[in-house]
Parts: C-alpha cells; sequence; structure tokens
C-alpha cells in the first residue's frame, strides 16, 4: 500500500512561495521550475547576445573614431587651412634662416634670425654693422659699510651713503629713511624700474666696501637717462639732497643699432629687429668694424624637416588605420569572419575608407604639366603587408622613399606643397577662402563681383567654351553699426563651385582672376572632418544608434524578467497548491494505513 506521496519543499520567503529541493523519492520541483522559467528567459538571453555585440561595434567605432581623429589631425597640418592667422598651422609655412657672409667669418657671428611661420620666401643682405645697441649703465662711487643689510641712507650721510629725503627719478618719487640698508635702496629703484627705466644691482668691490650700478631697462638712447642731468637733462629732481654725498659716473653710454639692410641705412633702439620685414627678427650680434667689407647674406627657406615629419606622420597615422581596417574584415580558416571583425557589416566604416582610399591613387587637377601631381612623384607608393601573429594580411599601405621624398622638397618645396593642399591665387587682394568641401569642379575661373548692381557671376571655361553662373552673395555687416562691410559669396549647388564659400572685404564693384587647385591632404580632411563632428558626424550618429538600439534592448529584457519572474511566481503557487493537496492525501493515506494496521492487529489476536 502506498504511505505517502512527495513532491518538492516549498516554503514562503518574503511573502512569496520558494521551492527548495526534492525531498526523498520526490520531484525536484526547483529544477523543473528552473527548466520551464530558463525556456522563457531565451529571447532575453538573445537580446545580451545583441547587447554584447552592439558594444563590441561600439569599441571599435571608439577605435576608428581615435584613428581617423589622428589622421585628420596630420593632414589638417598639410592642407592649407582657410581663414587668416592660420600659418603656423601649415607645415609648409613653416621657416628656416640660412646666413653666411662673403668672409671667413661665419655669418652667424654677427647676426641670429628667427623667421615666424608664414614669413615669405626671401633673401636680404646686411652689412656696414657700425653699432649695436646699448643700454647706458652708471654707478655710485664706493659705499663704505660693513654687508649690504647695514644703513646706507642717513640724515648726516658720510661715506658715500644717500641722505635720507625724496627725490624724483624720470617723474617718479622715491623717498629713503633714515637708516634703510642697501639692499633696501636698490630694491626701491626696482620697485619702480618699470616706471623709470632705471634698474639697480650692488657690486660688493671688496670687504666692507661696495657700489650701487645703474641700467636701463631698455637699450638705445631713448631709454638714456643720466643721475648728473648732463645727457640726459632732467632725469633725476633731488630737492632734498639725496645724492648730495653720493658720486655718479658712467659706465657704459647709450648707443642705437646701426647698419644698412638690403643697402638702406637702418637705426633702432634694439639688436633684436622684427620691424622690417613681417615675421621675421634679426637679432645683431656683433659689428663689422673689423672689417668693413663685411656683407651677411640671410636667406629665408621653407622648413624643409617640419613638411617631411609631417608627411611622414600622415603616412604613418593612414597605416595604422588601415591596419584597423583589415582587422575589421578578416575572415578565418572556415572562411567566416572573425569574432573581431564587428565592423565587417558596417556601411558608414566601409564608406568612409573607400572615401579615404580613394584619395591616394587620385590626380591633383589644375597642376601644371610636369610638375608632381600625384603621391608617386613624390615617392609615396602602396605595399602589401604579409599577415602576421597580430595582424592580418594589409593590401596598399602607404610606404615612403625617403630620399625620393626628401629631393623632391628639396628642389621645389612649393611643388610638393600643391600635392597636398588647397591652393588658392587671385589677383584680388580683397577676396580670401572661407571655406571648401571636395564639390569644386574647376581650377581656373574668374569673379564679377557688382555690389552696385547686386550682380555676382563666375565665368569659366570647361573646354567647351565659355561658361557664366551666377553666385550666391550675402552682406557681411558690422555687428555694431549694421553697415555693410563686404560679401560672403558661395558656390551654389549643383555647379562646378559648389562647396567653395568665399569672403569679400570689400562693398566697391571689381573682378578677380583666381586659380585653385585642391590637394590630396585637404580633400582626405574633408572627408575625415564632417564624419568626425562631436554631434552630428556619422561617427557620433552610428554611435548614438548603437546607445538606443542598446536602451530599447535593456526595455525588452526588462520585460521579459518581469514576466518570467510572474510565471515562476504562478509555477511556484501552483506546485505549492498540489504539495499541499499530495499532503492531504497523505495524511488520508496514513490513516487508512493506520486503521488497516489495526484491524490486522486485532484479527490476528
Amino acid at each position: 500500500m502506498v504511505s505517502s506521496i512527495q513532491l518538492g519543499n516549498f516554503f514562503n520567503l518574503g511573502g512569496k512561495t520558494v521551492s527548495g529541493s526534492a525531498g526523498g523519492s520526490g520531484i525536484d520541483t526547483e529544477a523543473l521550475i528552473k527548466s520551464l522559467t530558463d525556456a522563457k528567459m531565451i529571447p532575453a538571453t538573445q537580446l545580451q547576445d545583441k547587447i554584447k555585440i552592439n558594444d563590441d561595434k561600439s569599441a571599435a567605432l571608439g577605435e576608428f573614431q581615435t584613428l581617423l581623429g589622428k589622421m585628420k589631425d596630420a593632414v589638417s597640418a598639410l592642407r592649407n587651412p582657410p581663414g587668416v592667422g592660420n600659418a603656423a598651422d601649415d607645415a609648409f609655412k613653416y621657416r628656416t634662416a640660412s646666413i653666411t657672409s662673403n668672409t671667413s667669418i661665419d655669418g652667424s657671428s654677427y647676426v641670429s634670425v628667427t623667421a615666424s611661420p608664414g614669413a615669405a620666401l626671401q633673401s636680404y643682405t646686411i652689412s656696414d654693422i657700425t653699432s649695436l645697441a646699448q643700454a647706458r649703465k652708471q654707478a655710485t662711487g664706493d659705499i663704505n659699510i660693513a654687508t649690504a643689510d647695514a644703513a646706507a641712507v642717513s640724515a648726516t650721510p658720510a661715506g658715500g651713503q644717500f641722505k635720507a629725503g625724496t627725490f624724483t627719478l624720470n617723474g617718479q618719487n622715491i623717498t629713503f629713511n633714515d637708516g634703510e640698508s642697501l639692499n633696501s635702496v636698490a630694491a626701491k629703484f626696482n620697485s619702480l624700474a618699470d616706471k623709470t627705466g632705471v634698474s639697480a644691482s650692488i657690486i660688493k668691490i671688496s670687504t666692507g666696501k661696495y657700489q650701487l650700478s645703474f641700467s636701463a631697462t631698455k637699450t638705445g638712447t631713448d631709454a638714456d637717462f643720466d643721475f648728473n642731468n648732463i645727457s640726459k637733462p632732467g632725469t633725476l629732481v633731488d630737492a632734498d639732497g639725496v645724492f648730495s654725498g653720493v658720486t655718479v659716473s658712467n659706465k657704459q653710454a647709450a648707443t642705437n643699432a646701426e647698419f644698412n639692410f638690403n643697402g638702406v641705412p637702418i637705426i633702432r633702439q634694439s639688436n633684436t629687429v622684427s620691424d622690417m620685414v613681417d615675421g621675421i627678427a634679426f637679432t645683431l650680434k656683433q659689428t663689422t668694424l673689423a672689417d668693413p667689407t663685411t656683407e651677411i647674406t640671410v636667406g629665408i627657406e621653407a622648413d624643409q624637416t617640419i613638411s617631411k615629419n609631417s608627411i611622414i606622420n600622415f603616412i604613418n597615422t593612414y597605416n595604422d588605420l588601415k591596419i584597423f581596417a583589415a582587422k575589421q574584415s578578416e575572415v578565418g580558416d572556415n572562411g567566416l569572419y572573425k569574432d573581431t571583425a564587428v565592423l565587417h557589416d558596417n556601411a558608414m566604416f566601409r564608406n568612409t575608407m573607400n572615401d579615404v582610399n580613394s584619395q591616394l591613387s587620385s590626380i591633383v587637377g589644375g597642376i601644371a604639366e610636369g610638375s608632381p601631381s600625384r603621391l608617386a612623384d613624390l615617392g609615396i607608393t602602396f605595399i602589401d603587408q604579409a599577415a602576421t601573429k597580430d595582424s592580418p594580411q594589409v593590401r596598399n599601405l602607404l610606404t615612403v622613399d625617403d630620399a625620393k621624398l626628401g629631393t623632391a622638397i628639396s628642389n621645389d618645396p612649393d611643388a610638393v606643397r600643391k600635392v597636398f593642399e588647397f591652393d588658392f591665387n587671385t589677383d584680388n587682394t580683397a577676396l580670401r577662402v572661407f571655406s571648401r568641401t571636395n564639390a569644386l569642379k574647376i581650377s581656373n575661373f574668374s569673379l564679377d563681383i557688382k555690389p552696385s548692381t547686386t550682380t555676382f557671376t563666375a565665368t569659366y571655361d570647361d573646354g567647351s567654351g565659355p561658361q557664366t553662373i551666377d553666385v550666391d552673395a550675402t552682406e557681411i555687416k558690422n555687428s555694431l553699426t549694421g553697415v555693410v562691410t563686404g560679401y560672403s559669396l558661395k558656390g551654389k549647388a549643383g555647379t562646378v563651385l559648389e562647396g567653395l564659400s568665399l569672403v569679400y572685404a570689400s562693398t566697391a564693384d571689381s573682378t578677380a582672376n583666381i586659380t585653385a587647385t585642391q590637394g590630396i591632404a585637404d580633400k582626405i580632411f574633408n572627408i575625415a572632418d564632417p564624419a568626425l563632428k562631436t554631434d552630428t558626424g556619422s561617427l557620433a550618429v552610428e554611435l548614438n544608434s548603437l546607445k538606443d538600439a542598446d536602451a530599447r534592448l535593456n526595455d525588452n529584457i526588462a520585460k521579459i524578467t518581469s514576466q518570467v519572474d510572474d510565471y515562476r511566481q504562478t509555477l511556484l503557487d501552483k506546485f505549492a497548491r498540489l504539495e499541499q493537496a499530495i499532503s492531504n492525501i497523505n495524511t488520508l493515506l496514513a490513516s487508512l494505513n493506520a486503521n488497516d494496521q489495526a484491524r490486522n492487529n486485532a484479527s490476528g489476536n
């Protein structure tokens, strides 16, 4: 006879029925419920797998963003950024100076030169350096005190001391008090040096003997001073006789720099002269009096090291990006994409890489025949890299013939520049480039700018004869007065000037003849920059799309999880009721067994 039925163990926890493990030979209700709810959770697990894939894609896109950003920065230095004052951002506008002389003495012994980015490539001569700029120097006689901290000021001065009182130095009042030390006296001069133009320093002549030395804070005769009021009258006004017991003598006269520049006599207050030629500072170091025939030649040249290193930096950043792209299309031995190739089906990634790659073998339009017009002309070509332990095979990496690139830069740096940069030339000084895209399709055109009749047109010849098109023009107004100061000129969409935006800084009728070539670096920048825009770029859109997708997936997972929790509780409740019913049956069976055993015992008696 069946004595009992066992299903499982249930108990109450936190207001919910909870299943324990099976008891005795009963059914394992915990495992049973788990298997049923796990089946219900399969869709949530699948959604979690999608989130994992999205996370991997986001991480890969983040790496792509970093690598593309580095390449964008590299080509930015090679593209000739639009606007004004951007020379320091253009690798081709950095300059070096060569200095030679017509004698056996090196030219750099006479002058040093610094050239700012964008300085004109030119040659200059310096000769007849008859004088260097010097600052006036004077000094007191001996001041007999034990140390510089001892009193150098007295109401009854002795031994070269100053008298207590107030004097005026180049319009500034200075007061010395009885008992002040020499250190304090020097400090008072120096506290007003920026206003008086005179600084002071203490010189220890010997034990117990000092002098106070004065020097103009600037070189040249304009900064001259004289405590004796002779060569520079009015320097000192001393009604209280502060200097009555002090003797001040000259140590060095104030002189100007005097030399010839390109045969023109020049006089300057300083030995560093930066106002003769824009962007160039010349510093005189010694005179040519020992050999008056000396002539120094200064050549301002393109800094070939910076331009070459910038080109190599571009090559390296592109190759890093190319290796990353190869990993995103890597397949395993089974012919399927590897798990790490998470961007193999990403259209934005693929299109961006294709756009960049297409520029590397392109020919720059508008460059004169015989001049370099593509990367290969500079020794930059393609090479395949075999697979390694850490990288798959990579096709069409860039490689450079260092000697050929160096020779190209040395022979004609301007020609090399045009292969990379956007080069814009016009005979109208009021016209400059504001922005451009890769949509420009013409290299030579003229503009007819007529604000008087609000007519703005461009004329070009595409080989089929002169063509004239309208150009969009927008007034540029002074923000305070509202007065029109110029015009923004833009090529209309669908025309050969699409994407070109110019600023005309005038309101007068005028014309302009223009030549423009768009180099490889500029075109690559115009591909990378829109993709990298913080909020609207294609990369940002793609990353935000993945974030939005993850948010939706997590919401769905939460809903499924909630439904499964409810389902689990329903199962627990049902099995609990079943166990209660079985418990009741077991009680009845136990009672029947007891009765049956009692009858059997009675019959036996």
